[in-house]
């Protein structure tokens, strides 16, 4: 049995594609809100032009705690839309849109909205029909301590539900040989594993990221993740532990020096604090406080 001390994990992030990336014109400082709202409402423009503006008001809103407004605009790049948005674009704004019905309360609602377009796409099994998969279990598991979520029918249900999505993402990133799919199911999976206790299982699927992942981050954050469940039992020193955490921080420090990026530093810090902790049960206090 190990015991309950909380220690730093680190989480894994979906790459997405250029146009995707979250907030850019808005973070860039370019232009205004009304001319974002002009930009999304203007049909010459083309859709992926439209949809950066669009993700542009999301972040807008977001600061403003406005989820409502973003929710509207959505509707006007749809409706003026002279084609059918693509999948990834598509996959992208139901997940911001469910974000804004949570941040409103409205969790119900934001697993609908998830469930409607899981429903239009379940025959297609595509990466985008997974990536909807993962984020409802997410959401839904992350919720499950509301409203009585312990009750055990009910959390019974909630489990249920979102092992079944978390597996049938799985299996579409094993159909599609999507390394980086299963990378990121393998992390939810774990992280669910972990909040039930269930070390072993958590473990499993961190090692799978360890040894399968073509993304050195995501290896080395899966490391970081394995070694913190093993510090929970101030008992063992494992040597792979300490092991695993030097590898790790050791990919940190070359891949900042790359890119001096703060998730980058921050990993840093979270590694060097669980490779003092593990010093710390070895009763290794020299290097601890190093």
């Amino acid at each position: 049995m190990v015991s309950q001390r909380r220690l730093p994990f680190l989480s894994l992030g979906l790459f997405v594609l250029a146009w995707a990336l979250p907030g850019q014109a808005f973070s860039q400082g370019k232009g205004t809100p009304t001319q974002w709202r002009a930009a999304v409402s203007d049909a010459s423009l083309s859709v992926d032009i439209r949809y950066a503006y669009l993700d542009s008001l999301y972040w807008h809103y977001k600061a403003g705690k406005d989820n409502e407004s973003y929710l509207e605009w959505v509707d006007t790049l749809k409706a003026t839309s002279k084609a059918p948005l693509p999948a990834p674009m598509v996959s992208l704004i139901t997940k911001k849109s469910a974000a804004c019905l949570i941040r409103q309360g409205s969790l119900d609602d934001a697993l609908q909205l998830l469930s409607t377009q899981i429903n239009s796409w379940k025959d297609d099994r595509s990466v985008e029909l997974a990536d909807l998969l993962g984020y409802r279990a997410e959401q839904e598991w992350k919720a499950r301590n509301e409203d009585g979520g312990f009750q055990q029918d009910r959390f019974s249900n909630i489990l249920g539900h979102v092992l079944s999505d978390l597996n049938q993402a799985m299996e579409i990133g094993v159909e599609r040989n999507d390394r980086g799919l299963q990378d990121e199911i393998h992390s939810k999976l774990a992280t669910v594993y972990k909040d039930l206790q269930d070390w072993e299982t958590a473990l499993f699927h961190y090692q799978e990221i360890i040894l399968n992942s073509e993304n050195r981050f995501k290896q080395a954050q899966a490391r970081v993740n394995w070694a913190a469940i093993d510090l929970l039992d101030p008992r063992r020193i494992d040597p792979t532990t300490l092991t695993y955490l030097e590898e790790a921080r050791d990919t940190f420090r070359e891949l900042y020096n790359i890119n001096r990026n703060d998730r980058y530093q921050n990993a840093i810090g979270t590694t060097t604090y669980n490779i003092a902790d593990y010093h710390f049960n070895a009763s290794d206090f020299d290097n601890a406080e190093r």
